[in-house]
């Protein structure tokens, strides 16, 4: 997130770095240019400027994995805790960790199932364009 905030500093015009983030934050082009000092007027419409609108899905992309990989990270620690509560003296405690990670466990299978498929496609996809097939 922070190369794409130096590289709209960088090669932007007074404001992008300020409209890409609010954009990118789910604002809209009115809210984005207000945060952003810019006079709408003077801001030629998102769909005639390419570039803000590949930086904008660029910090959007950026921002999701992010998010991804904090709550992978979290999953891991409630994982653990769940794994010690089964070690806890109380039988209702046990119970609660044990049908927890029983619920949880199909559908985190499903989406690494999820993920490595799209994985596949993509590279799939990739390949093909490299072969000069559009699809």
């Amino acid at each position: 997130m922070q190369e794409n905030a130096r590289n709209a500093r960088r090669n932007g015009k007074k404001g992008d770095f300020e409209l890409i983030t609010a954009l990118a934050l789910g604002k809209t082009v009115r809210e984005a240019a207000s945060l952003a000092g810019i006079n709408e007027a003077n801001r030629p419409p998102l769909e005639e400027g390419p570039e803000i609108k590949r930086q904008v899905a660029e910090l959007t992309d950026q921002m999701h994995r992010e998010a991804a990989g904090m709550l992978a990270r979290g999953y891991s620690v409630a994982v653990f805790g769940l794994l010690n509560l089964i070690k806890s003296g109380s039988d209702s405690v046990k119970l609660g960790a044990c049908r927890a990670i029983l619920d949880q466990g199909p559908r985190f299978g499903e989406s690494l199932d999820v993920v490595e498929r799209v994985a596949d496609l993509e590279q799939r996809l990739s390949e093909r364009k490299q072969n000069g097939k559009d699809w």
